[in-house]
């Protein structure tokens, strides 16, 4: 799988001859989402890293924010960015290399409608409607926003994953929340606060059966038997 500038794919192969074998690789993986990281967003402007799970085969991970929107002293007018520009910027870096992925949170929107034609959004929720120019009054609204990382091109082939298990795998996501100015008109955002949390949930992986998804540590005894089950390799 291409991964990458400086990026790992394999670590502690068995000694032996083997061969890449599709068939096999999904006869004897399934798929599994990890638990929910719940940080408190950094602030307009600011930058929270995040650190993926070095567990299996990394597909996708869905990034939200949760959180409200208290507007005082005045109404707040939405610029061109809001809402999803709440998520000014996303760079995914394996090993120090930060050429995956690096996009602002309304290019992952858009993605997703280019590759969903028709979607229609029924869980996002925020005052006022996307593309700008609205007015909020003043008052309390909830906000929940939501970007997903398709980090495979392809969900069958898993070309474009990250194989996160392995200690040479260090996965980081930065998620760098927008200033008040970027969501607001430089007149009304000293109207507007936001706070809440920033959530990377459902990382969608492929897990090899058997080893029961195990979180580091885990014995090299482990990682390699289940290698050897994945090649079809003799015990």
């Amino acid at each position: 799988m291409p991964l990458g500038t400086g990026a790992t794919v394999l670590e502690m192969l068995p000694g032996v001859k083997y061969t890449i074998n599709p068939d096999l690789f999904f006869a004897n993986t399934a798929p599994g989402e990890d638990v929910s990281i719940s940080q408190a967003v950094p602030g307009p402007g600011a930058t929270l890293p995040v650190t993926m799970p070095k567990q299996g085969v990394l597909a996708s991970v869905d990034f939200a924010f949760v959180g409200s929107l208290v507007v005082a002293g005045g109404n707040a007018i939405t610029s061109d960015q809001w809402p999803y520009n709440f998520l000014s910027n996303l760079n995914v870096s394996i090993n120090g290399a930060a050429d995956l992925w690096n996009l602002f949170g309304i290019d992952l929107r858009c993605l997703l409608h280019a590759m969903l034609r028709g979607y229609v959004d029924g869980t996002d929720v925020f005052p006022g409607t996307g593309g700008g120019g609205d007015t909020i009054v003043p008052g309390t609204y909830p906000i929940y926003l939501t970007w997903t990382l398709p980090l495979a091109i392809d969900p069958t082939s898993l070309v474009g994953s990250l194989f996160a298990q392995s200690d040479q795998s260090n996965i980081i996501a930065k998620l760098s929340q927008a200033a008040m100015t970027d969501l607001f008109t430089s007149a009304s955002a000293a109207h507007a606060t936001i706070t809440g949390n920033f959530v990377t949930d459902r990382m969608k992986s492929l897990f090899v059966d058997g080893t029961d998804c195990l979180r580091k540590p885990y014995t090299e005894y482990q990682l390699r038997n289940s290698v050897d089950h994945l090649l079809g390799l003799p015990n």
